[in-house]
Order: C-alpha cells, then structure tokens, then sequence
C-alpha cells in the first residue's frame, strides 16, 4: 500500500502545543507566517487510518463515560511484544497508567523516599530531571561521552557512581532522547550487570523502541533475564503513531511486590479510569497489520530525511550530528564552529526556527540542540536551508 508521507498537513487550528500560533506567540514569542516549530517531539502526519477510523466508531457511540481496561487490551499488548521485540509478556505483567512522564513521578514517589539518590545518563529528556527534583529527590548523572558521531556509555564512571552513592533507582531512555541511540545488547548487558551487583532498580523508558530504523535492532530491556525480575518497563504506541494527546501509556514488570506498590500507588492518587478513546485506539494500533506496513513505510520516510539532514549537515564546518538509529529526533553540536550559543539563539528567532535545546534536556551542552525530521521532506528542506544559513554566513 502506498502511504503519502509528502502530504503538509494544517494543524495550526488543532489546539497542538507544536504548531497552534496563540500558543507558539506565547512560550515562544513568535508571531506571523513561516514560523518552522522543529522542537515538540510528534509526528507532522495523519495517524493510521485504522486507528483513526476506531477512534472515530468510538466517537459516534455518544456516550464517553468512565471506561475500564479490558482483557483484550492486555492481549493486544502482549501480542505486539511477541511479534514485534520477540519477548513474552503474560498479560497480568501489565498495567495502564496515564502517560510515561506521569508514571515516572508515581513510580519515584512510590520506590523511592525523600532525598533518595535516583541515576540518569545525561544529556537526557527534560521531564526525567524534573521527575526527580520536584519529588525531592537527589539527581545523579552518568554523562554521556559523545565518541564520533554517537554516544558511548563511561561504564567506569557508571560503576562509580552507583558504588559512592548508592541510587535506589536508575532510569535508563532506551532507546536514547535526544541522541537516538540504540542501545547494544553488550551494553545493555552490562548496565544490568552492574545494577544487580548494587540492587539498583532499572526504569526503562521505552517509548521510542518501535521506532527502530531500518536494519537497526532495538532491544527491549524484558528480553534479559534481570535477578528478581528488579525491572519496570515504560511503554505506548504513542510517538510511533502520533497519539500522544491520548495521554496513556503502560508499565511492565515481572516482580509482583513491585506491582503491589505501584497499585497502591495509583490508588492513593486516585488514577483509574482510562482516556475513553485509548482502549480502541491500542487495539486498534497493536493488531492491524495495516499499521505496521505504516510504521515501515514511515520509517523509511524518516531514513531518507535523515540521510538529506545528515549530508547537508556535515559538510559544514565544525558541525556535529550524531547518527540516528531510533525516532525522528536528530541530536546536532555545534561547539567547534565560529558561533557562540548567543549568536545562534539570536539566528534561530529571527528566522523563526523552533528548536529543542537548552532546559529541554537535563546537562544539556549549551551549544547542543535537536530538531524534529518526523515530518515532510519538504520542510525539513526547509529547516536544512535555515540551519546552513545560520552556520554559514
């Protein structure tokens, strides 16, 4: 089937933080036409028309009271793991929560306790930080080393830090946001090793995982064998299929006294009853074989724009961009050219380029940003033409 991904769609009346212009002329301070939003990390096309269509037949029904998580919701999500990441996934290993940044602060202030060590590997998403620090806890970070054109792990430093400190918890952005790494199963193994011999508990986040580019292999954290099962997996269709304003998301662990308090937990904050609309939309994404045909044509898309974006890149003087395995988010330093972080902020506003950067990310470079290429190619031509004019002249 053929799938348009050329297609630029109007969203500026839709509500989205991404491209609504009230919004934009408020947290960015931009205002009129040719404004380019590169930063919110969702996709510029239309969702798969059979997730589309069951959210539509859900609509129609009228009535949007208190829904509950069926048994064939489960099914669908341990079916999707079996065939998708070859790893088995009983169905009472899973749970539905109300979005991954969400269930990262249920899940610190249910393991862990006031002033408690929680690890990270930086430059890393924002809202981990964040989870963190507003739960008062201690932020502890294992920067990443940029090695060239990708980020290496300093497992010495990793061992180090978990051994002086010792973190009740690690979060692990597998793959990696902003750098779209893959993790190595060598890696991974080595991460687990090392958290086990310290009895550090391991969040995955794993949002980005179905967005593996072609002939790169993702590895979800469930298919090692982790000692006492001391694993919680973060999980949605949401950045593969464009469905983050559904606002869920779902938790996988093996370990039952893990699962007991993550209940209790959701109990005591009173989150039950799920988004009327995820229950037909999951179905829907995690058993058409029609949207996995989209989400292969789409990743293809995506390669293509990245390899343009890569080219045009790196021909430039000084200009880094780190390799993209995974997502549609590529990772740009430009420390070794003529521009200095106030020259290039300046730039970006007047050409009205939106990018990740800065307090987006936890310890983030100053001279690190990253742009959104989940869109089409003509506007990432566009975006490519600002960037060389901003580093060139």
């Amino acid at each position: 089937m053929k799938y348009d991904f050329d297609i630029i769609i109007d969203r500026s009346q839709n509500l989205e933080r991404k491209w609504d212009q009230a919004y934009i002329a408020k947290n960015y301070h931009l205002t009129g036409d040719n404004i380019i939003n590169s930063s919110i990390a969702d996709l510029d096309f239309t969702t798969p028309s059979p997730i589309v269509d069951a959210i539509l037949a859900r609509a129609k029904k009228g009535v949007y009271s208190y829904s509950y998580v069926s048994d064939e919701l489960y099914q669908a999500i341990s079916n999707w793991y079996c065939h998708q990441h070859k790893v088995v996934v009983p169905v009472d290993k899973i749970k539905l929560v109300h979005g991954t940044v969400n269930a990262l602060h249920q899940l610190i202030q249910c393991l862990t306790d006031v002033n408690d060590y929680v690890l990270i590997q930086t430059p890393v998403y924002g809202p981990f930080g964040q989870a963190i620090v507003n739960n008062n806890r201690r932020l502890l970070a294992n920067q990443l080393q940029w090695v060239g054109d990708t980020y290496q792990i300093d497992f010495s430093m990793f061992e180090a830090t978990i051994k002086k400190y010792q973190p009740k918890l690690f979060i692990l952005c597998n793959p990696h946001n902003p750098g779209g790494r893959v993790w190595t199963r060598t890696e991974l193994q080595k991460i687990i090793t090392i958290c086990e011999q310290y009895h550090v508990l391991i969040i995955s986040d794993e949002v980005h995982g179905d967005l593996a580019l072609p002939n790169v292999e993702f590895h979800s954290l469930l298919s090692f064998t982790i000692s006492d099962n001391y694993l919680i997996v973060c999980n949605s269709p949401n950045k593969a299929f464009n469905l983050g304003g559904l606002k869920s998301s779902y938790l996988i662990t093996h370990n039952k006294m893990l699962r007991t308090k993550i209940d209790e937990q959701y109990q005591r904050a009173s989150i039950t009853s799920p988004n009327v609309f995820t229950i037909p939309a999951y179905l829907a994404a995690y058993n058409n074989s029609e949207v996995i045909m989209w989400k292969t044509a789409m990743l293809s898309y995506i390669a293509k724009n990245y390899r343009y974006v890569a080219e045009k890149l790196t021909a430039i003087s000084g200009l880094k961009v780190m390799k993209l395995e995974a997502s549609y988010l590529v990772w740009i330093n430009y420390a070794e050219t003529n521009r200095t972080s106030q020259e290039v902020n300046k730039l970006l506003l007047k050409y009205k380029l939106i990018v990740s950067k800065d307090d987006d990310f936890v310890e983030t470079p100053s001279t690190c940003f990253r742009i959104n290429i989940g869109t089409s190619f003509a506007m990432v031509v566009k975006l490519i033409n600002i960037l060389i004019t901003i580093f060139t002249k």
